[in-house]
């Protein structure tokens, strides 16, 4: 009698707790079957909880991040002999691999366009004493590109830092805090003080096939043509060189 008591305690104990948490255990089941960080997963939790399971990266489309690397605008681009190094990000490298190495990120942003995909992936660092973000940008699953953004950082900072890039890659100084610096082998660095926060941007082109599809991209979400795209030829680059 005890135990069918005990039994009957148990089960109602868990028909409650179901109901009481089954929008967590929804997620919990499509998870599986889709995956901890995939866009779906991102785009149903919002759904069910209003918010997001991360706080996010990134608050404009995944795509308008690259526009300043692709788009002629008026960002003074500095060419140098000096190959631009990678920032410490590890270009190429699959998204699973990141997370396994990482671990689970402080941060994440995941969006869909047409058949191409993007996620972000941030991680609290420090770069030059100041508190930082360090972000992972994957197009299809493949790490393209990486920032560092910092907040409230000293005018007298900002300059050590232009100045360090004058230095080690021997360009002009910038007129303007918002300035991108090009080698050889078209590995990009972006310098960008908003006034509220400091980005250092790194862009590394690891294959044609990967630039020419962000190319499509911009072309269809953002309506560009030929006429306001850099002219760049992307050549096959050796993540083990970079």
């Amino acid at each position: 009698m005890l135990l069918k008591i005990f039994i009957l305690f148990v089960f109602i104990l868990v028909a409650f707790g179901a109901i009481l948490f089954y929008k967590d255990v929804i997620l919990f089941v499509y998870r599986m079957f889709v995956g901890r960080y995939s866009y779906k997963y991102f785009e149903y939790y919002k759904s069910l909880k209003k918010h997001y399971p991360k706080t996010i990266c990134i608050k404009d489309p995944f795509i308008h991040y690259f526009n300043d690397f692709f788009v002629q605008n008026n960002v003074k681009t500095f060419e140098t002999e000096v190959i631009i190094n990678s920032g410490n990000f590890e270009f190429g490298q699959k998204f699973r691999d990141i997370i396994k190495k990482k671990g689970r990120p402080n941060y994440l942003s995941a969006h869909s366009y047409n058949d191409y995909y993007g996620k972000v992936v941030g991680y609290k660092t420090r770069m030059a004493d100041y508190p930082s973000r360090a972000l992972h940008y994957f197009f299809n699953g493949t790490m393209v590109m990486g920032q560092y953004s910092m907040k409230k950082v000293s005018p007298e900072d900002k300059q050590k830092l232009v100045n360090q890039l004058i230095e080690k890659y021997q360009i002009d100084k910038p007129e303007k805090l918002n300035f991108i610096i090009k080698d050889s082998e078209e590995n990009q660095l972006q310098f960008w003080d908003s006034g509220f926060s400091l980005y250092i941007k790194y862009y590394t082109p690891i294959s044609p096939e990967i630039h020419e599809k962000i190319k499509a991209c911009l072309y269809s979400y953002k309506k560009i043509d030929d006429k306001t795209l850099k002219n760049s030829t992307y050549q096959e680059v050796s993540v083990e060189n970079l």
